[in-house]
């Protein structure tokens, strides 16, 4: 038996931070390591609400925070993506490397595909 226990609500409560709080997502040609790295590396960016998010079972335990695919990206540099940013006004709530390199230019729009944000494992053994 596990040393401690954590009940999936609060595990929960740390995933609706981003659920409740992202305004925008940005595709980025580097990992951004602060709100203003985004805006350095950013090549395109579409909003989000709490609406384009979903908490569900983790893959393989505990909760996971997935988001729908969202078409409104706009293009705002030419590049090659290589990590999705998750922000609100003012601070960088979450970074994870794209599945492969994202091509784009600034004559397109930019489709964010859906994809598990992050997921937090249940408590273990300490």
């Amino acid at each position: 038996m596990a040393d401690y226990f954590v009940n999936d609500d609060v595990l929960d409560a740390a995933l609706s931070e981003v659920k409740d709080n992202a305004t925008f997502q940005h595709l980025c040609s580097q990992d951004p390591t602060s709100y203003a790295e985004v805006g350095t590396y950013s090549l395109a960016n579409g909003s989000v609400t709490g609406t384009d998010f979903s908490i569900q079972n983790g893959d393989t335990s505990g909760r996971k925070l997935s988001i729908a695919e969202k078409t409104n990206g706009t293009i705002t540099a030419n590049g090659d993506g290589t990590y999705i940013a998750i922000v609100d006004g003012s601070r960088l709530l979450s970074v994870k490397p794209t599945t492969s390199t994202v091509s784009v230019t600034t004559s397109g729009t930019a489709t964010f595909e859906a994809r598990d944000v992050m997921e937090i494992s249940d408590a273990g053994a300490a």
